[in-house]
């Protein structure tokens, strides 16, 4: 199983790259909770509550970008569902550190 390297040693799985349907909605959660669409990004969860904790290409999760982007509703909500406030992003980063 090829593993992609993203640069600080993490391997992203071939089979996490091969579920385009995850990799969609994980992308459309990163979106909404940028745009601080919070009931978008309560339904995509609620669908699917893996979402809680998808990871982009740098490691970060919808938490990362909520508690970076200031939306509390939204940490809230995540933390609520199982979000990880101490996963770390591609450089060591955690929620935590960004809000």
């Amino acid at each position: 199983d090829h593993r992609f390297d993203s640069g600080k040693g993490y391997k992203t799985k071939q089979s996490e790259l091969d579920d385009v349907e995850r990799y969609v909605a994980g992308c459309m959660l990163l979106r909404h909770v940028a745009r601080g669409e919070r009931e978008q990004a309560k339904k995509l969860c609620n669908d699917d509550i893996r979402l809680v904790n998808y990871r982009d290409y740098d490691r970060r999760t919808a938490l990362h970008l909520a508690a970076s982007e200031g939306r509390l509703g939204i940490v809230v909500d995540l933390l609520n569902k199982g979000a990880r406030p101490n996963r770390a992003d591609r450089w060591g980063g955690s929620p935590l550190d960004d809000a």
